[in-house]
């Protein structure tokens, strides 16, 4: 590998031949050498040996040099140096360019335009739409169990009583729910006023569905004290987490008794209110 001026003066045959060989040589050898040839003008090229084993092939623009590639003696083959934007999408093949063609991290977030990688695009399992997320083994799928599907509420200010010592059904304090899944849970919640008339009474409630009573002895409240001469009222409040096992409508039903005197619920027309959540599983 050599340099030469390329310039082959007046002079004896022996000393022509010995520059034009020099030349040629250069030449042949792409004017190799760890700088410019000092001959180089606008439009030469030459090959940078700076690192002997990647040589770098550069044009000389008159005042700069521009890399056009890097060439590897090792594994036979060049790198070509490619500016921004050099290469069009049109001049892409369709499947040209593989995953195994980009190297680690090359693609950064950067580089992908806002709203560019589509629902379409991404090859993961499952329904995509707006009410799946993209979990971590790459599955759509819905959120996982806990979420609140649907809530309903009936709220009563009429006030119930009775002198039952068995549970009757609280007229009106109901709520209906159909549930979208088998597997889904109802969470019943119910608030209401509760006040017994007799010394010592109690006034315990429950809830049923349909007209399947869920808690047997259901939940004592306290409204008067043993031998007392006064009672009161108090506002009481019982939750229950039920499994329906259907996707029929359901409704559950406050029942309430008096153990002794007469229960009241909603005393002094106080607000009722029966809610029923249904929970995904």
């Amino acid at each position: 590998m050599a340099q030469s001026d390329l310039t082959i003066e007046n002079q004896s045959f022996p000393s022509f031949r010995a520059d034009l060989n020099d030349a040629l040589t250069a030449l042949n050898t792409t004017q190799s050498g760890t700088s410019r040839p000092s001959s180089a003008v606008a439009g030469t090229q030459w090959l940078d040996t700076t690192t002997a084993t990647t040589p770098t092939l550069k044009f000389f623009d008159g005042t700069d040099d521009i890399s056009l590639g890097v060439l590897n003696y090792s594994t036979n083959t060049i790198t070509y140096t490619l500016s921004d934007g050099s290469v069009a999408t049109a001049k892409i093949a369709d499947d040209a360019i593989t995953t195994a063609k980009i190297v680690d991290d090359a693609v950064t977030t950067a580089k992908i335009l806002d709203a560019n990688v589509t629902l379409a695009k991404l090859s993961a399992t499952g329904t995509k739409d707006a009410t799946t997320f993209l979990r971590g083994d790459n599955t759509f799928a819905e959120a996982g169990g806990g979420k609140v599907l649907q809530v309903v509420q009936t709220t009563l200010t009429t006030l119930l009583s009775t002198t039952s010592a068995s549970f009757v059904e609280a007229s009106g304090f109901n709520v209906a729910i159909t549930p979208s899944s088998t597997s889904s849970k109802i969470l019943v919640m119910v608030t209401t006023n509760t006040k017994n008339t007799a010394g010592d009474g109690k006034t315990n409630v429950t809830l049923a569905r349909g007209a399947s009573v869920l808690q047997a002895n259901g939940f004592a409240f306290h409204s008067q004290a043993s031998g007392a001469t006064y009672s009161f009222s108090s506002s009481s409040a019982f939750n229950y987490l039920d499994s329906p096992n259907t996707t029929s409508a359901t409704t559950y039903k406050v029942y309430f008794l008096g153990e002794t005197g007469t229960a009241n619920l909603n005393f002094n027309n106080a607000v009722g209110t029966i809610t029923a959540m249904e929970i995904g599983a």
